[in-house]
């Protein structure tokens, strides 16, 4: 969604496509142990499988299915 907003803003789409792909990375490294620590600071129990099962559905699947459709 966001490259189709970038097209009708008639944005820069190199620019869009590499910060889409930071964000993406960024998401699957950084959105488990950021969703721990929110968790565990309210002093829910943090329940890790499924916070990996749903970085892994959401933003690893979408990722490689999109590397190699491209491909």
């Amino acid at each position: 969604m966001v490259l189709v907003w970038g097209y009708l803003s008639r944005g820069n789409d190199g620019h869009t496509l590499v910060m889409v792909a930071i964000n993406s990375l960024t998401m699957l490294f950084l959105y488990g142990p950021l969703g721990g620590f929110l968790l565990g600071v309210g002093r829910l129990p943090v329940p890790w499988q499924a916070l990996l099962l749903s970085i892994g559905i959401y933003v690893a699947l979408p990722l490689v299915s999109g590397y190699f459709s491209r491909k």
